[in-house]
């Protein structure tokens, strides 16, 4: 199918049905753009369908298509390679089903927004195993942004699955003075209550803002903003970058939920080497939700290089946690070795906003965890007005624990934080590391029930004895030295068997 037209303002559609009350297929389709000499704003809307009559049950599908190196026409409106919609039915399932279609090497100039995929209202949505790869959006509008979404998701009352989609390759660049810019691999935002959303297996990397390049923004691997319940696990995000001062990375952003379960995700190579921000870098941000279990993660943020930035403020965090949401951190790897500038730091785990001094954040819950960063805990992105701030060692504000490894680590007698450790051993390639040598990951993690993860990133079996981390390991945990005794169980979590601690009198912890 060739896509062309001499239009200024107005839409140019490809295949185009609405309100049609049967099911119908968009399948197969090889699409190519033609001439647009005229373009200005108008907008482009390849594979379109609507409906929103009845109560009948229907299936909307769009499969199997391709468009491939392909020039996108240069306006300012905005760009659907596939848009899709339907009623919800008061009594009948009504299903969009996306699947197996690949958009690959394409570009597109000037400002706007463009989705590879895009999906409305509907009972339930699956969009499955797509491919939206190598894309260059060179945006040289004078302050005008530019907005990339590979796969966006708003609404669908009975759940929606996002299932072993790859995003990839995709660099926004331009002389466009604007920093409101966005470069999102995987986005859902879903309204309705009652159903569950399932994100998983999906790979999304090489996301970034160009070097060089004045337009800048916010570059997302995955985003989700749902009142309902929501799984994210098994999903791989990395390399990705901004290259500007006013530019963020973030791993996972997470912007609502009832229940929320994040697991087995790695997320590796965030890198913004420019940056003049306290939250320049973010694996996993839980922005706003009710209850969020963040369990079995490896956040390796400094996966090419120790983190750092020429700008004068530089920071971050592993895991930073709104001082609303009540989140569960067990069993992860988090890894976010740095050099801060100015008022900033980079921590493990940091609550968005200060505390009060000495007084545990009960609403943030932390144990069997692997710590590597200059600051294992803060509350406030600021350090000189930060509270409850603890460090291992590189630190130079808050409570010194040299210790931590012990049973009398400072930090864990005062979170409760029972079963983590620290420890610099990641090791791997292309989004794929796991600790080598001895390490406190092996056999250290709690068994989770809620929700019970049985398997691990790879699909293989948990053990008895779990390990921290995404996957199962191969090592063998570090020597424990005598003499040895158990830490009394008086913490709200349960010290894995065979973790060992040296010291000679039982300590309490209050």
């Amino acid at each position: 199918m060739l896509l062309q037209a001499n239009v200024t303002t107005s839409t140019t559609n490809g295949i185009n049905y609405t309100s049609i009350g049967s099911s119908r297929q968009m399948n197969g389709n090889t699409i190519t753009f033609g001439s647009f000499p005229s373009i200005t704003s108008g907008g482009i809307q390849v594979l379109y369908g609507t409906y929103s009559g009845g109560n009948g049950a229907l299936d909307l599908e769009v499969s199997n298509n391709t468009i491939t190196n392909q020039n996108l026409p240069v306006t300012t409106g905005t760009c659907y390679l596939i848009y899709q919609t339907s009623a919800v039915s008061g009594s009948n399932d009504r299903n969009i089903v996306i699947d197996n279609n690949t958009f690959t090497n394409l570009t597109k100039g000037n400002s706007g927004t463009f989705y590879g995929i895009y999906v409305l209202t509907s009972d339930t949505v699956k969009v499955r195993n797509n491919m939206i790869s190598d894309f260059t959006i060179t945006n040289n509008s004078a302050s005008g942004s530019s907005t990339f979404y590979g796969i966006y998701n708003s609404s669908s009352s009975k759940g929606s699955i996002i299932t072993g989609n790859t995003v990839k390759n995709i660099n926004m660049s331009g002389t466009s003075t604007s920093t409101a810019s966005s470069v999102r691999g995987i986005f859902v935002s879903v309204t309705s209550t009652g159903g569950i959303l399932t994100m998983a297996n999906n790979n999304v990397n090489n996301l970034q803002f160009a070097v060089g390049s004045t337009t800048t923004g916010q570059v997302i691997g995955l985003n989700t903003s749902t009142s309902q319940q929501s799984d994210v696990y098994n999903n791989r995000v990395y390399n990705l970058s901004a290259n500007q001062s006013s530019g963020t990375v973030t791993g996972l952003l997470l912007s609502g939920g009832t229940t929320v379960n994040i697991y087995n995700n790695m997320l590796s190579d965030l890198r913004n080497p420019n940056a003049n921000s306290a939250t320049a870098i973010i694996g996993i941000n839980l922005s706003s939700g009710t209850t969020v279990n963040v369990l079995h993660n490896t956040i390796y943020a400094g996966s090419t290089g120790p983190l750092s930035s020429i700008g004068v403020l530089f920071g971050g965090a592993g895991i930073q946690v709104t001082n609303t949401v009540n989140a569960n951190i067990q069993n992860n790897i988090i890894h976010m070795n740095g050099t801060a500038a100015g008022d900033a730091y980079f921590a493990s785990v940091r609550r968005a906003t200060a505390g009060v001094n000495g007084t545990n954040p009960t609403s943030v819950v932390m144990s069997n965890n692997i710590y590597s960063s200059p600051y294992i805990f803060g509350e406030g992105t600021t350090l000189s007005t930060a509270t409850n701030v603890y460090y291992i060692a590189g630190g130079s504000t808050g409570t010194a624990d040299p210790g931590f490894n012990t049973a009398c680590g400072v930090f864990k007698a005062w979170k409760g934080d029972a079963g983590s450790f620290s420890e610099d051993n990641l090791a791997g390639a292309a989004g794929e590391y796991t600790p080598g040598g001895a390490s406190y990951a092996e056999a250290g993690a709690s068994t989770t029930t809620t929700p019970l993860i049985a398997n691990d990133y790879y699909n293989v079996a948990r053990g008895a004895t779990p390990d921290i981390g995404l996957q199962n390991l191969a090592v063998q945990p570090p020597t424990r030295l005598a003499p040895l005794f158990r830490l009394p169980i008086l913490v709200h979590k349960i010290v894995p068997y065979n973790h060992f601690f040296q010291q000679s009198l039982p300590m309490v912890v209050a």
